[in-house]
């Protein structure tokens, strides 16, 4: 009879032993069956965030060709600003002198409407 306690005890010892060891071997499979979870969400996120960078590359792009043509039209708009307050100074001087040399030299005012007529449809998109 001892023997069959003996061999009784260690039929138990090894069941226990099997329980835990599948025990242990279902909590290592459920980790890493929440581990490939979690990475395949955030895999999803980082491709979520990288589409939206994308998009804000795309558009920063574009405002920054944007801002570059209103700069370039407003240097020109500068330009023919300064161009018109020189010649009306010359004008001016001209007009207030004994009118013995030549009156300045008109200037495009066909291109400076063209230029200014361009700065208003710009402002209007």
């Amino acid at each position: 009879m001892d023997s069959a306690i003996i061999a009784a005890i260690i039929a138990g010892a090894v069941t226990l032993a099997g329980g835990i060891l599948t025990r242990l071997g279902k909590k290592d499979e459920v980790a890493a069956t929440r581990t490939s979870s979690l990475v395949a969400s955030m895999e999803a996120r980082l491709q979520g965030y990288e589409k939206r960078l994308d998009h804000a590359e795309q558009r920063i792009d574009s405002l920054k060709a944007e801002l570059w043509r209103f700069q370039t039209h407003t240097n020109a708009l500068r330009h023919a600003l300064s161009s018109a307050l020189v010649w009306i100074a010359d004008a001016v001087e001209w007009i207030n002198s004994d009118h013995t040399t030549t009156p300045p030299a008109p200037p495009d005012s066909a291109a400076w409407t063209a230029l200014v007529k361009g700065a208003s449809t710009d402002l209007d998109n």
